[in-house]
Order: structure tokens, then C-alpha cells, then sequence
């Protein structure tokens, strides 16, 4: 039977974007698809690349140049936050499915839009939440649903991911708006934005859908010179009763590697990066241990999962929809809760060596404060003045 080829196109080919280069690059035959062109503000960079040239793969200056000359099936979207509600809707607008980065946009208002899109288009758009599409995290996931760990009860995570001084320099990094466009970076929209929506994915009601919050608490706080927030706490709970709680800070120099727990009446889930092979495994209360392996030896299997939906072949785990309730959360933050400045408190510690130092921010005890709040699942005011 001949192999029914997927024609994709990627839009965004830097920062994280350099990865879906890569997989085109190496994993298109084994993934049955074909790339019909890419999409760059910088195309002269690429104009002798042979690597290119060799797979007849041009690249664009805009989605407008490519779809005059294409009409891919699937688009990768690997651009900055304030980009992605007009790009997904016009790749949508053209015919094709997305498979867009995260977060789905700046707003809820754009993720719904996106949404009502996709919708009417008959379209899907998933959302690189690549931990959704992990097999180990999909494994853990079906058997929490099937009851084996019973009544899910507390979901929560801790993440003190240091981020160098270098980090919040780049060009939309911790802003709110960048001219006229929401972008709404921060902590909990992009750089720990990952570890949040999985509480919500963990806590959904069937594999391929997130739970819904009902009340919402945080408090935001800034260390660093930069627009919005890069510490917070939040408390949360699902519609269906289920309490969520993350904490998450930049500048901490007590560094904890992103750490979710899922608690529920007969056991728990342990997500753990604190560990190099990043494992999914379960604790029942009958002793067992169940390993389900690790959740990021699979981190681009959400490239494979969108094109053989594309055939109709496999499940968009984490679409638009599924990713709302982290859209939901984050405007609520933004509209709701005011920012702490603690710029006033910030001392300056190098991570690295004298000949080559690497800088940060950081609060005297955060990092002890924050792990704090994770295990008793408190707000940071609570934990330190």
C-alpha cells in the first residue's frame, strides 16, 4: 500500500523552533511527511543552506508568501506568544490543521477565537503542551482514569527554575504587551507554562481533555526589571473539586527542578525533572510501584501524534480546548491579581565560574518559602513577609 505522504510547513525556524527543523530534516520519511516550505523574517540566512536546497524545501518571508504557492495539510507554529492567534487563524483561514507551541495565545478571548476557528473551519489545532503527548504521562493518565489510584484529590507542582539576568533581555521575555499586541510572558504563560497546564491535562475526565477551574487565588511577585511577574503561587479548584496548587519562581537560589505531585485516596503520580531520566511513576498504597518511564524521551512525539491525526490515524491529546483552562488562568492573573515589585529585595548571585559567570536574581529564602507553599499548599505571603 502506498504510504499517504502529509504535506507540512513550519512558520518560526529559531528558538525552539530549531527543533522542528531538525525533526523535518531527519524524521520526515519515518514520519510520513513532506515539507513544502518554511517561514522566516530572516530567509537570506538560509538562501545556500544545502540541506534545503537538497529536499526542495523553500523558505518564506511570510505565511502569505507560502500560501501563495502552497497548501500544506499541517503547520508547525514555533513563533513568539503575540504571533500565535494570527497565525494559527490564518493558517485555519487556508485549510490547514496546526500544531502551534505553547501557550495557545496572549488572551483567552484569542484562544477562543481560535477555537470558534477551528471549529468552523473543521479543523484541528493542537498545542505543543509536549508532556500531554508523552506516552509515559498518557499511561499514568489512563490509569488514574480507569480508578486505580481512586478519587483524585491534590494536584500540585513546585518549580524554582533560576533563569540568568541574560534570559529576561531578550526582546519580549516578561513583557505585557509588545506595541500594540499582547504577550503576557511570564513564569506561568511560558517559561513553567508546561508544568501548569499538566495539572489542569491531569485532572481532565477523559485522555484528551484538561479540567476546567472554578476558583482561582495567586499572588504575583517581580525580582527582576521586567513588566510582569516571575514568581507566583496560585491555588486553585476544578469544577469537578479537585484542588490545584503551583509554585513557581525564577529567582530562587535554592534551585528546585520542576516536581508534580497527583494525589489521590488510594496513591499518587510523581513527575519528577529533578532526575536526568525525568520520570512518570506511581505510588499505590498497597506499596506497589508502578514505573511508566520517562516523560520527555518522547518530547517531539506530539509532531508524529498531528500528522497522523492529519490521516485521521491518531488523537490531538492537548487541542485548543484542552489547553483553554490555562488560558483561562492566566487572564484571570492578569486582570485580577496585582504584582508584587521586590525589586527592592533582589541580590545578584553568580550560577557559574569567575571566568565565566552566568548572573541571577534571586530573594533570601525564596527558594525554602516556595517548597514550603508546595507541601502545605499555601500562597507565598504566607510563607515569607
Amino acid at each position: 500500500m502506498e504510504k499517504q505522504w502529509v504535506t507540512v510547513a513550519l512558520v518560526g525556524m529559531g528558538g525552539y523552533g530549531v527543533h522542528y527543523v531538525n525533526t523535518i530534516l531527519n524524521q520526515s520519511e519515518e514520519f510520513g511527511m513532506k515539507c513544502v516550505g518554511m517561514v522566516s523574517t530572516h530567509p537570506e540566512r538560509y538562501a545556500d543552506a544545502e540541506e534545503f536546497k537538497s529536499r526542495d524545501i523553500t523558505i518564506y518571508r511570510s505565511m502569505e508568501e507560502l500560501y501563495k504557492e502552497q497548501s500544506p495539510q499541517l503547520v508547525f507554529i514555533s513563533s513568539p506568544i503575540q504571533f500565535h492567534c494570527r497565525q494559527i487563524c490564518y493558517a485555519l483561514e487556508h485549510g490547514s490543521h496546526v500544531l502551534c507551541e505553547k501557550p495557545t495565545a496572549a488572551t483567552e478571548e484569542d484562544a477562543r477565537l481560535i477555537i470558534e476557528k477551528a471549529k468552523k473551519a473543521n479543523r484541528f489545532v493542537a498545542i505543543g503542551y509536549q508532556r500531554c503527548y508523552s506516552r509515559a504521562v498518557l499511561k499514568a493518565k489512563e490509569d488514574a482514569l480507569a480508578g486505580r489510584y481512586g478519587k483524585p484529590v491534590t494536584f500540585k507542582c513546585l518549580a524554582a527554575w533560576q533563569r540568568n539576568l541574560s534570559y529576561f533581555e531578550r526582546g519580549w521575555t516578561g513583557k505585557i504587551k509588545v506595541g500594540e499586541d499582547d504577550v503576557n510572558d511570564s513564569i506561568a504563560n511560558n517559561g513553567c507554562a508546561h508544568h501548569l497546564n499538566h495539572l489542569f491535562f491531569m485532572a481532565g475526565e477523559a485522555l484528551n481533555q484538561s479540567a476546567f477551574p472554578a476558583s482561582i487565588e495567586a499572588e504575583c511577585y517581580r525580582v527582576n526589571d521586567i513588566e510582569n511577574y516571575d514568581t507566583i503561587t496560585i491555588k486553585m479548584v476544578t469544577e469537578s473539586g479537585v484542588r490545584l496548587h503551583f509554585a513557581g519562581t525564577h529567582c530562587a537560589k535554592e534551585p528546585y527542578s520542576p516536581y508534580i505531585v497527583c494525589e489521590f485516596e488510594h496513591g499518587k503520580i510523581v513527575f519528577d525533572e529533578s532526575k536526568a531520566e525525568r520520570p512518570v511513576t506511581g505510588y499505590l498504597e498497597s506499596g506497589e510501584i508502578i514505573e511508566y518511564g520517562s516523560m520527555t524521551e518522547d518530547n517531539l512525539y506530539k509532531i508524529f501524534c498531528a500528522v497522523e491525526a492529519v490521516r485521521g490515524q491518531d488523537t490531538v491529546y492537548c487541542d485548543a480546548v484542552a489547553a483553554l483552562p490555562h488560558s483561562i488562568t492566566i487572564q484571570y492573573i492578569q486582570d485580577k491579581v496585582p504584582v508584587v515589585d521586590w525589586q527592592n529585595r533582589a541580590k545578584l548571585f553568580n550560577r557559574a565560574s569567575e571566568e565565566e559567570p552566568r548572573y541571577m536574581k534571586y530573594v533570601e529564602g525564596l527558594g525554602d518559602a516556595m517548597l514550603a507553599c508546595f507541601e502545605e499548599e499555601k500562597l507565598l505571603s504566607e510563607k515569607l513577609q
